[in-house]
């Protein structure tokens, strides 16, 4: 998943200097979804057991910290439709 991770965070600075330039972004962020969604298909599971609250992390694009990234993104563009 390593490869896949990389490409992801590429495909969001790409999506990202899209939106710097000005530009509208949409084929980046097709992109950005497409990586996501094979990112999410992994089982990358992830536990670590202790006295006070463990962690459990199920999948690739959560083990990589990137899902809050994407969320925020995909709120910002539904914002943005909201405004249009």
């Amino acid at each position: 998943y390593g490869a896949d991770t990389l490409r992801f965070i590429l495909a969001m600075a790409d999506y990202y200097h899209a939106l710097y330039l000005g530009r509208s972004g949409e084929k980046q962020w097709q992109t950005v979804e497409k990586t996501a969604d094979k990112l999410n298909e992994y089982w990358v599971p992830l536990a670590y057991e202790n006295p006070t609250p463990g962690i459990q992390i199920p999948d690739a694009l959560s083990r990589t910290q990137q899902r809050q990234a994407l969320t925020r993104c995909r709120g910002a563009r539904i914002q943005k439709q909201r405004r249009l």
